[in-house]
């Protein structure tokens, strides 16, 4: 019972495959489907690829915006440095604060407001500080001693060689600046007690061809967070995540869209799985591609370095977000490839059942047919080649039907024609049976001729003993002629039994010719007969 209800599925979807229906449907659907899908896949292959590259070109071109902004801005300060370290005020106040020995003596002439400076370069540095967007301004003499300030968070009087200020990136911006003779970028640092993120331009400042001190404009990110948190173009999810190198850490310098208290304050160490893009950036390096940030989340990303900050800066963008258009287009795709093998089917079944109708149609009649049923009516009504198929076969069945109703007329006749021949072939078994009785007697006729011939032979053989004993006997003389006359009379008696015997054959020979006159007619008769019966049947 198993085996039979697996072999009936099995059975019924062979019988699909090979039938019509099932090749039609098949080779349908194959030439729809296939080019329909290799279309659809390097469609969908050029819509992510020109995704991919819309995402890289956008995320590169912030990413280069940004880097020119943040290095244009640095430029314009440390011309802003370089253009404030050569006016004779600075110059002034550099060579009169800094012959002022010892600390004391340095705060007790700032307080007391002694010479030109409180005039004239207290106010003027104050001013330009504020004008240019600095929040603080430091003067520093060759000694590496701050002799002016702004403010106390660097108070004046403090040593750069040391404390907390010794290792700062103030003391190696100013020992760059009056190495390298020009003005220079340090890094972002807190300083004083508020712990302000400062980043200094550093200037040496000359008089008459000497160094005689440093001039330090302290920067505050404000402006270059302005910058970066404009996040135009990244959607929902994207930020621009800035960091610099801290021993064997990145530190965050800038705040974060989804970790706005992120400044100076988060860590990545190097080597982690977050924020990869991050710590190849912040070591110079520059690339795009693929990475896991600081939310352990799969983004895409433009990285590179920011050389006058000493800053790796990311440009980066969730990639559920930046894909998923690509996403959209692939369900679209997907949608779209779905509905259509649904409608390539739907016609496919409905051409396939159109050819293979018909055509299941003249199988069960040509079936019919075989069996020996022509009572079937077509109903053709369709003009093409399934259409005739079926006029043909109904063509053919009312023609096979006239024919079987001509071949019944014929068997009648051929039923007459072969109950005459029967008859006569009673009587020719009739005539032959007389043929049969006369051939036995011409046989023992026969017969009798051979044994009175051969009767005949021995006479014959006993008369020719016989003369030739009366030929020795006449040769022997006369003396025998005296039972000559014996010898005579016996030769006369045999001569005349051998006559009787050829009368007897003679009347045998006449019974042999009737016989024979006999089978002739009757040989004549059958011809007859034979030759009426063939005239019959070609009737």
């Amino acid at each position: 019972m198993t085996q039979s209800t697996h072999t009936a599925p099995k059975a019924a979807s062979a019988s699909i495959r090979h039938s019509i229906a099932g090749r039609l449907l098949f080779w349908f659907l194959a030439i729809a489907l296939i080019p329909c899908a290799l279309l659809t896949a390097i469609t969908a292959r050029i819509a992510s690829t020109a995704l991919e590259d819309s995402v890289r070109n956008n995320l590169t071109l912030i990413a280069a915006a940004k880097a020119d902004m943040l290095e244009t801005y640095a430029k314009e300060r440390m011309r802003d440095g370089t253009a404030l370290s050569r006016m004779p005020s600075v110059i002034s106040a550099a060579r009169e604060l800094g012959a002022i020995p010892g600390v004391g003596n340095l705060a007790a002439a700032l307080q007391a407001g002694a010479g030109t400076l409180t005039a004239d370069c207290a106010d003027f540095l104050s001013s330009t500080a504020k004008a240019f967007g600095y929040s603080q301004l430091l003067l520093i003499d060759n000694a590496d001693r701050v002799i002016f300030a702004l403010d106390d968070s660097i108070p004046p009087g403090s040593s750069l060689l040391s404390g907390t200020l010794a290792s700062s990136e103030l003391a190696i911006g100013v020992d760059r600046a009056r190495t390298l003779l020009e003005a220079d970028l340090c890094g972002f640092q807190s300083y004083g007690k508020a712990g302000q993120p400062l980043a200094f331009v550093t200037s040496p400042i000359f008089s008459e061809g000497k160094v005689v001190g440093v001039l330090a404009l302290g920067l505050g990110p404000e402006r270059i967070w302005h910058v970066l948190a404009d996040v135009s173009g990244l959607g929902d999810t994207g930020e621009i995540v800035t960091g610099q190198r801290v021993g064997d850490n990145v530190l965050v310098t800038a705040p974060l869209r989804h970790a706005a208290n992120a400044p100076f304050r988060m860590l990545i160490p190097l080597g982690s799985t977050q924020s990869s893009a991050t710590q190849r950036a912040a070591t110079g390096e520059r690339g795009f591609g693929m990475a896991i940030d600081y939310r352990n989340q799969e983004v895409v990303a433009d990285w590179r370095y920011l050389p006058s900050f000493g800053w790796g800066m990311t440009v980066k963008q969730d990639a559920s977000e930046a894909y998923a258009l690509g996403r959209f287009q692939r369900a679209a795709i997907i949608a779209l490839l779905l509905a259509t093998i649904l409608g390539v089917t739907l016609v496919a079944l409905i051409v396939a059942r159109s050819i293979s109708t018909p055509i299941r149609t003249a199988v069960d009649v040509a079936k019919q047919v075989a069996g020996g049923d022509l009572r079937v009516d077509i109903d053709a009504t369709g003009g093409d080649e399934t259409g005739a198929l079926l006029t043909a076969i109904q063509t053919m069945t009312n023609d096979l039907r006239g024919l079987i109703g001509r071949i019944q007329k014929s068997s009648v006749a051929l039923i007459s024609t072969a109950t005459a021949i029967q008859a006569t072939s009673t009587e020719q078994q009739q005539v032959i049976a007389d043929y049969g009785a006369s051939t036995s007697e011409a046989v023992a006729a026969v017969k009798q001729i051979t044994v009175t011939s051969q009767e005949l032979l021995r006479t014959m053989t006993e008369v020719n003993d016989m003369a030739a004993h009366t030929g020795e006997m006449a040769s022997a003389g006369r003396k025998n002629l005296a039972g000559m006359d014996g010898t005579m009379r016996h030769l006369a008696e045999s001569t005349s039994s051998f006559g009787e015997k050829l009368g007897l054959i003679s009347e045998r020979a006449a019974t042999i010719n009737l016989a024979v006159t006999t089978i002739t007619k009757v040989a004549d008769q059958t011809n007859l007969l034979s030759i009426n019966a063939a005239i019959e049947a070609e009737k």
